[in-house]
């Protein structure tokens, strides 16, 4: 009898006894604890014997270029690699096809880090805390610091505070994966599509950062605005602020009112109510552009 026929037998049985569903839930966990053993002892072989060839490969010069060619040939019948995927990525990519993105930007990161700094990966994994311990080491080596804050925090914090515009699931999304990066697409409808960039860790990071600089930017440039600014300008700014405050609440005032117009089937209130909506519409646009001019008159 297997482990699902026993299972449900104890099921099944008139009473559910617990000390041998017990017995029975050990044995899975000894069977799946043994399993998940001998999966990372074999990968981690596998892996060891791939950094050697990787290693191999990049010190044979002309012939080791024609493989790894070759192997660039084969992943692209099956990813699109951009103009700068390292030479370690498609090899990884090749190796371990099954990886996802994030694995393979983590262990091509790795093996690219290690070559010429040891022979013997799996010690150096050991002696420097696993895939994610080295993948960071190489990471402060291309920031050229020993910043233990990793990049591109600053603009995970203010993502925060961010506008949230929709939810999205993420059932396809690793345990420990925190972040993607999408672009959204307008489209001729009025609606937006919103694209996966696809980008590893390593460029999600790198968004991340580049996000945070921008955002303090802005604000640096604001307040400098803000500073050199006349009183009449402020006043003026705060004028025109409320003046398309106003003007929007009319619009919604004016939607609420054209839609139970249209429910109960006045269409002389509904003609009344369009034409007072197209001239809050003009008062809006003109209240804006007004604003745009103002800033652009501090700017300069």
């Amino acid at each position: 009898m297997n482990t699902l026929e026993e299972m449900n037998a104890v099921i099944q049985g008139q009473k559910f006894d617990a000390d041998e569903a017990l017995i029975i839930v050990n044995r899975i966990r000894k069977e799946a604890s043994e399993t998940e053993k001998g999966y990372r002892t074999k990968l981690g072989l596998l892996t060891a014997e791939a950094f050697t060839m990787y290693c191999n490969m990049m010190d044979a010069g002309g012939e080791g270029r024609t493989l790894l060619y070759t192997l660039k040939v084969e992943v692209e019948k099956t990813n699109k690699l951009r103009e700068d995927t390292k030479d370690a990525s498609i090899f990884v990519r090749y190796v371990f096809a099954a990886m996802d993105h994030k694995a393979v930007s983590v262990m091509s990161k790795v093996i690219e880090y290690a070559r010429g700094k040891t022979s013997d990966l799996v010690q150096y994994l050991k002696d420097n805390g696993g895939l994610e311990g080295v993948r960071t080491l190489a990471i402060r080596e291309e920031r050229g610091d020993d910043e233990p804050e990793p990049r591109g925090l600053e603009g995970q914090k203010l993502i925060a505070n961010a506008v949230t515009l929709t939810k999205i699931d993420v059932k396809d999304w690793e345990p420990d994966e925190k972040l993607r990066v999408y672009i959204a697409v307008k489209q001729k409808d009025g609606t937006t599509l919103l694209k996966d960039t696809c980008f590893d860790s390593d460029r999600v990071a790198e968004v991340m950062h580049l996000y945070g600089s921008l955002r303090k930017a802005i604000k640096a440039d604001a307040n400098k605005t803000l500073e050199t600014a006349s009183t009449d300008e402020k006043k003026q700014g705060f004028m025109l602020k409320n003046r398309v405050i106003n003007a929007k609440q009319h619009l919604d005032n004016l939607e609420y009112d054209i839609s139970n117009a249209v429910a109960k089937g006045d269409r002389r209130a509904l003609v009344q109510l369009r034409t007072e909506r197209a001239g809050a519409l003009l008062k809006l646009a003109e209240a804006r552009a007004e604003q745009n001019d103002l800033r652009k008159a501090r700017i300069a």
